[in-house]
């Protein structure tokens, strides 16, 4: 007999600092249905432990080696799949390829399976694909943030009768965004939020001297092989560049508006890095806050689309340093009103998880009583 306990969703992160579009997911999913909701994460053992986030309860389930880990990561599994089988959830939501061997040891079937695929299953590892074919038959819907992600996925995982939905990762609710006010005085600068590699989100460019005068404030986390060397690199920014530290995502939220501009890049050297656009992509453009991006696939559509953002020629630091460069000499004029309009016409007629929600709402089945 499957309890009331309502909808788990298993995370492969520890909630509160970026990814709320999962959170947006689980918070749509509870209210659809009317059921209580319960997030079961892992332990980062640098960030705070959170009882709460928004409407939702979290539980961290600890593990004795990291995470991340090969043996943090069978615990972690087993950990969860464990508290889902004492819980009986009626509908159980898998973030990420990592979490997904959980369903391969639950004893009971849950009424309802979301797969939400956030990276591309070969992120992981060549077995995981292997994992994911194994997990189809327990999925009902399968809700994936890019299209050209859902494609490679889809045929290398079997996902063959699987009701699949395409919902980019806007976290941002429509009613929310309506009530937004575009800050009409801003401080200037440019700002970069979200993980910082040396390999992964290019960090050396912020310290060549040829950027020094520019006004950029990076947010984020120092990760990557070599997160030594990327600590260096940003203790030796100069002139207008600064690194303000890693905050959680409210803080962040705080400041925002009042940036001119954000960079949205990473380096796309394999599947998973090169097409959908992170949260910070469509929080920056929710707070009018044109985005200055590379050319993956979504952001150089989606700006293109709605004339809201500055998209560079490639990757490299010329064109990186000419798209700033480019920003600078827009910000103020006409031209830059415009690009902030289209930031408040798109998170309206689209960029909103409202209307990325209707496209998963469409899928659910009504749960047997």
């Amino acid at each position: 007999m499957i309890s009331d306990c309502g909808v788990v969703q298993v995370s492969d992160i520890s909630v509160g600092f970026g990814n709320y579009d999962s959170l947006s997911l689980i918070e749509s999913v509870s209210d659809h249905y009317g059921l209580s909701a319960l997030i079961l994460e892992p332990d980062q053992w640098d960030k705070p432990i959170r009882d709460r986030i928004r409407s939702l309860s979290v539980s961290r389930i600890g593990t004795t080696s990291h995470f991340r880990s090969a043996a943090g990561r069978i615990e972690f599994v087993s950990r969860v799949a464990s508290r889902i089988n004492d819980l009986r959830p009626q509908v159980v939501i898998i973030r990420c390829s990592w979490n997904i061997p959980v369903l391969l040891k639950l004893n009971y079937r849950p009424y309802l399976v979301i797969y939400h695929s956030t990276e591309s299953t070969l992120y992981y590892g060549d077995a995981d694909p292997n994992f994911n074919r194994l997990a189809a038959a327990e999925i009902d819907v399968i809700v994936f943030p890019e299209e050209n992600r859902a494609a490679a996925d889809a045929l290398r995982c079997g996902f063959r009768g699987i009701p699949i939905a395409i919902a980019y990762n806007c976290p941002v609710r429509f009613e929310e965004a309506k009530k937004t006010a575009m800050r009409p005085v801003r401080n200037g600068r440019i700002l970069y939020s979200g993980a910082l590699d040396r390999n992964a989100t290019f960090v050396d460019y912020y310290a060549d001297r040829r950027l020094r005068s520019l006004p950029i404030d990076i947010y984020g986390y120092i990760g990557g092989s070599d997160a030594e060397g990327t600590k260096n690199v940003l203790e030796s920014l100069t002139g207008g560049i600064v690194y303000k530290g890693y905050v959680d995502t409210l803080e962040l939220e705080s400041v925002r508006g009042d940036y001119a501009f954000s960079i949205t890049m990473w380096n796309p050297s394999n599947e998973n890095q090169r097409f959908a656009c992170p949260c910070k992509f469509f929080e920056s453009i929710a707070s009018g806050v044109p985005p200055i991006a590379a050319p993956h696939p979504q952001c150089k559509m989606l700006i293109e689309r709605y004339g809201c953002g500055i998209v560079m020629d490639d990757w490299s630091f010329k064109s990186f340093q000419a798209a700033l460069t480019e920003a600078r000499r827009i910000y103020g004029t006409p031209a830059y009103r415009a690009m902030v309009d289209g930031c408040r016409t798109a998170t309206l007629e689209e960029l909103n998880w409202d209307y990325q929600f209707a496209r998963v709402r469409r899928l659910l089945p009504p749960l047997n009583p």
